[in-house]
């Protein structure tokens, strides 16, 4: 504990506040002030993990199909592969996960496909939902 000289007597005494009431005071400002910082970092890591380019593959009845996905910050992004390249506009993240939905022109016309996943790293899975059923898939970060 701080060493206590006159004044700091003469203050304590005139504030009637002990020097252990000081040092509890002390200690739960120290707690609060960290529990800020903690609070002020976490609102800045959400949806830090999602974002990001990733390689990704999944098997379909035509064999694996390769396709590059980006998903940015503010919930746009594209998928590039066999198809071309696919703007979205609308997805969600939340944390780890996410999901979004493109349409992409086929033989059989305009389908939607929904994509839902988890980043878990620089490691990325989830699921492709269309008219035709679900596909998993997976990839990496570059």
């Amino acid at each position: 504990m701080a060493e206590l000289n006159y004044r700091t007597l003469y203050a304590l005494c005139s504030l009637h506040i002990s020097p252990r009431n000081l040092y509890m005071r002390q200690q739960m400002n120290l707690i609060k002030s960290v529990a800020v910082v903690l609070l002020v970092f976490m609102s800045f890591s959400t949806n830090a993990d999602v974002p990001g380019t990733y390689d990704i593959s999944s098997e379909s009845p035509m064999g694996v199909m390769k396709s590059v996905l980006i998903i940015n910050k503010d919930g746009t992004g594209s998928l590039d592969g066999m198809m071309g390249k696919i703007e979205f506009s609308e997805a969600t993240i939340s944390d780890e996960s996410f999901d979004f939905t493109v349409t992409a022109e086929t033989p059989m016309g305009h389908m939607d496909m929904t994509y839902t996943g988890v980043v878990n790293g620089d490691d990325i899975s989830g699921e492709i939902e269309n008219l035709m059923g679900g596909n998993p898939f997976s990839g990496n970060r570059r």
